[in-house]
């Protein structure tokens, strides 16, 4: 699987609803356990419905990066590391 986000898709971390990019558990699998986690990137225009029974409903397009070990953990962490690293080089500046 292949994921493009556009530029045009980027938005500021934070917004009036609240941050972009957040960390959420979630108990994904009932008898593990523990929660999975997961770094959240919400992209574009928010999308929030307000006209429904559970109150306030976020249906913003966004990229979740999943774990449940420590082991996934750093392996993600390393892998944002490098796509840092990457974006930090003179040649990324697209100049």
């Amino acid at each position: 699987m292949r994921v493009n986000i556009y530029a045009e898709e980027l938005r500021p971390i934070n917004d009036k609803h609240g941050e972009r990019v957040t960390r959420i558990e979630k108990q994904v699998v009932p008898t593990l356990p523990k929660k999975h986690q997961a770094i959240q990137i919400l992209l574009g225009d928010r999308v929030i419905h307000s006209d429904n029974k559970a109150g306030v409903d976020d249906d913003t397009p966004g990229v979740k990066f999943w774990y449940y070990t420590d082991q996934e953990r750093e392996l993600l962490v390393a892998i944002l590391e490098k796509a840092l690293q990457e974006l930090g080089l003179p040649e990324a500046k697209g100049e």
